[in-house]
């Protein structure tokens, strides 16, 4: 009868109303999900833009330290150079063991 066809058609209305709304919650969450995921990406290649510019400073410092110890060599040369031209043969034994003493804690 047609008042069991109504029935029937409100009951698989709610049912269809039910289930949308279940989507559109479903579709709700993902939409939360890929907006945290975005940012999470992003505050990732924040955290590794930070990352790679701390190595670039410490790679730029590592070499000032290195000119610096070069230049620590070079004078450690010129100073046996200097003390041999002397000929003071005690003090260039002892200028030499300083400096002999320096350059093996720089290169280590």
């Amino acid at each position: 009868s047609a008042g069991d066809l109504g029935k029937n058609f409100h009951i698989v209305a709610n049912e269809v109303r039910r289930l949308a709304a279940g989507i559109t919650n479903s579709v709700e969450q993902i939409k939360e999900r890929i907006t945290e995921i975005q940012h999470s990406s992003d505050n990732l290649i924040i955290t590794s833009e930070s990352g790679t510019e701390k190595i670039r400073e410490g790679l730029e410092l590592s070499e000032k330290l290195k000119e610096k110890f070069s230049d620590i060599q070079i004078l450690i040369v010129n100073i046996i150079l200097t003390a041999k031209r002397n000929s003071q043969r005690y003090y260039f034994h002892v200028v030499v063991r300083i400096a002999f003493h320096i350059a093996t804690r720089i290169n280590n």
